[in-house]
C-alpha cells in the first residue's frame, strides 16, 4: 500500500504539469479584428488640385498571434477610399510588426504596436499630373489601442491614435497620415 501511495504521489505532479502546459500555451494563440477606419491624410508635398489634406474612410482586418502574455506579432490589411470627390484616391496597405499588450485595466486592455509594409495608392483622373496613376509606396505606422472583452472570445477594439507615414516614390517625400479605428475582435484564446 505504501508503494502504491508513493507511486501515485510521484505521478500526480507530472500529470498536473502535463495538463497545465497545453492550457498555458493555448491561452496565447491570437485573435483577429475587423475594424472600420477613418484616415486624415496630410499632404506635405505639392498640392493635388489645391488639396493639402484629405479624408479617407474604409475597413481593415488585423490578425494577431501571441508569443507570450504581453508580446505578439500582428499583420494589417487596410483598404481606404477618399470621401472627397476631388481628388479621388484609393489605398490598400499591407503591413506587419510587433504588438505589446499591457495588463488588463478594468475591462479595457491597452496595447501598442508598430508596423512596416507597403501601400498601393490609386489616384483618380488628375489630367496629366507628374505622379503615376498607381504606385506601391513604403509605409510605417505606430499606434495605441484598447481591446474591450465582452466575452472570452468576442470584444470591441478602439484605436484612437495611429500615425502612418508613407514615402511617395515620385518625389521621395514622406507624408504624415493620422488614423482612428473602431471594430470587433474575435479571440482564439482559451479562457
Amino acid at each position: 500500500m505504501k508503494i502504491l501511495a508513493s507511486v501515485l504521489l510521484s505521478i500526480l505532479p507530472c500529470m498536473a504539469a502535463a495538463q497545465a502546459a497545453p492550457q498555458a500555451q493555448s491561452k496565447y494563440t491570437g485573435s483577429i479584428s475587423y475594424t472600420g477606419i477613418y484616415t486624415y491624410q496630410n499632404f506635405n508635398h505639392d498640392s493635388i488640385y489645391g488639396a493639402t489634406s484629405q479624408n479617407l474612410a474604409g475597413w481593415g482586418i488585423t490578425p494577431e498571434i501571441n508569443f507570450t502574455r504581453h508580446f505578439g506579432f500582428q499583420g494589417d490589411f487596410v483598404t481606404s477610399y477618399s470621401t472627397d470627390s476631388i481628388p479621388s484616391l484609393t489605398q490598400f496597405t499591407v503591413a506587419a510588426g510587433p504588438r505589446y499588450t499591457m495588463n488588463p485595466y478594468w475591462k479595457g486592455t491597452p496595447f501598442f504596436f508598430g508596423e512596416a509594409g507597403e501601400t498601393r495608392i490609386s489616384y483618380g483622373n488628375f489630367g496629366g499630373n507628374h505622379h503615376p496613376a498607381v504606385d506601391w509606396e513604403p509605409t510605417a505606422s505606430a499606434g495605441i489601442g484598447f481591446d474591450v472583452n465582452l466575452t472570452p472570445r468576442f470584444g470591441l477594439q478602439f484605436v484612437p491614435a495611429e500615425w502612418m507615414g508613407q514615402r511617395l516614390d515620385y518625389n521621395g517625400e514622406w507624408q504624415n497620415n493620422f488614423m482612428a479605428r473602431f471594430g470587433f475582435v474575435f479571440n482564439f484564446r482559451r479562457p
